[in-house]
């Protein structure tokens, strides 16, 4: 650390020169050099995690990405569905029946992922918005 940014190094310095002589100041000065170890040891453990925050931004977007291709497909299958007729006739009361149900069936089956791929999305820009305000915070 430079002198500048070290205040417990240089509150030290200070005493000594309000005190007139040298101090004893072996306690505080061996403690002085377990705050500065943890100090370099904060700051490469925080470049560290800055890194992987960055990584993980990246990731979500990713996967923001993939989330956003299973809905725009998903439309494409519902459209391709609500025309579909099983081979059935639809003109036969019998077979209309059937179609009826399966597309009923198939229906309810869109629907059910549509609403997970939306809750989905909400998750994901909810945790976006927590990346966000990590990516804010400088150490």
């Amino acid at each position: 650390m430079a002198s500048g940014d070290d205040p417990l190094g240089n509150a030290l310095s200070q005493i000594g020169k309000i005190v007139g002589k040298k101090p004893d100041l072996g306690k505080l000065t061996g403690a002085l050099k377990g705050v500065n170890s943890a100090t370099v040891e904060f700051n490469t453990s925080a470049k560290k995690f800055m890194t992987n925050r960055d990584g993980l931004s990246k990731d979500l977007v990713a996967v923001q990405n993939a989330n956003s291709k299973i809905t725009n497909n998903l439309k494409l299958f519902g459209n391709i569905a609500d025309k579909e007729t099983f081979g059935l006739d639809a003109k036969n009361p019998d077979e209309k029946k059937k179609l009826d149900q399966a597309q009923k069936v198939l229906q309810k089956a869109i629907a059910d992922v549509e609403k997970n791929n939306d809750d989905q999305n909400k998750q994901l820009d909810e945790l976006e918005k927590h990346l966000t305000h990590i990516a804010d915070y400088k150490p």
